[in-house]
């Protein structure tokens, strides 16, 4: 009887291992099944390409370039041509880059030719676009050298007639006295023109445009009209009176020849400078102009 029973739990034991062993066989079949069915589906299917997945790097080069050309300096320009010289991948963006940085350049250069061309403004380029802009800061700095250049030999050359001349470059130095300029304006006015001629010289050979002026009209009322058209071609392009006493004299033919163009020329010279005398002469042409058409 003993001996029956433990027949009968082994027999048990051994059936419960069997049905373990086959439900693990069951579900490990069921995940290979599933895995080789999974791979038998992918069978066929383009396999992405490495420049696929990899990140492009053309946006980022577009984006680096926005940024280099939103920003208003130069420098940065040269120092990214600098840095990607030697990159084949780069030379597209190099030209673009290059044609910005050289436009930048030719801007900054006519913004400095429009400034006095001195020293100081000379630091000021070096200082801030010699690295990026060299053949502008070269140019600039050339024409400057030219300039003090001719200065220096004017300067010399004034110095060297003033040593020439020593009483004539006195007289030119001596400052004009506004009781001086006085007199030549009231002598010219009321008409005494002898006297008005000799106080009126020295001022109007320094240049004073109101005595030239009256140098012109005193000659000319003198008869004197060769020194009448020089004086007054002195002073016309500020004196509305010598501009007009030109007209006159090209219309009369008083020490040049007759010349309607011209006169009307030095007439509106003159009107535009405010003279009355002018604006009428030019009225009355407009009207003899207008009754010839109508006859």
């Amino acid at each position: 009887m003993y001996r029956w029973t433990i027949l009968l739990i082994s027999l048990a034991l051994l059936g419960g291992c069997a049905s373990v062993q086959k439900d693990r066989l069951m579900a490990t079949s069921a995940d290979l099944l599933a895995r080789t069915g999974d791979a038998l589906s992918r069978i066929g299917e383009r396999t992405p390409a490495a420049d696929e997945t990899a990140p492009s790097r053309a946006p980022a080069k577009r984006d680096q370039l926005a940024e280099l050309f939103d920003q208003p300096y130069i420098d940065p320009l040269t120092r990214y041509l600098a840095k990607h010289a030697d990159d084949p991948a780069y030379s597209g963006q190099l030209e673009r880059v290059r044609r910005e940085r050289d436009r930048r350049c030719r801007a900054i250069a006519e913004n400095f030719a429009a400034k006095p061309r001195t020293e100081e403004t000379l630091t000021s380029y070096r200082a801030g676009y010699s690295f990026s802009c060299p053949g502008q800061v070269a140019a600039y700095e050339r024409a400057l050298a030219g300039e003090q250049e001719r200065q220096a030999s004017a300067e010399k050359a004034k110095k060297a007639e003033q040593a020439e001349n020593p009483e004539e470059s006195a007289q030119a130095a001596a400052p004009i006295q506004d009781d001086q300029l006085s007199e030549c304006y009231l002598l010219t006015t009321i008409r005494n023109f002898t006297e008005a001629r000799r106080v009126c010289q020295e001022p109007a050979e320094a240049g004073d445009v109101r005595a030239q002026a009256n140098m012109a009209l005193i000659s000319h009322a003198l008869a004197d009209y060769r020194q009448a058209h020089q004086w007054a071609r002195k002073a016309a392009a500020e004196s509305s009176e010598a501009a007009y006493l030109l007209g006159r004299m090209y219309t009369n033919g008083q020490g040049v020849e007759a010349d309607p163009a011209r006169a009307e020329k030095w007439y509106h010279q003159a009107a535009g400078q405010g003279h009355a005398g002018a604006k009428a002469v030019l009225r009355e042409r407009s009207d003899s102009s207008g009754i010839t058409k109508t006859q």
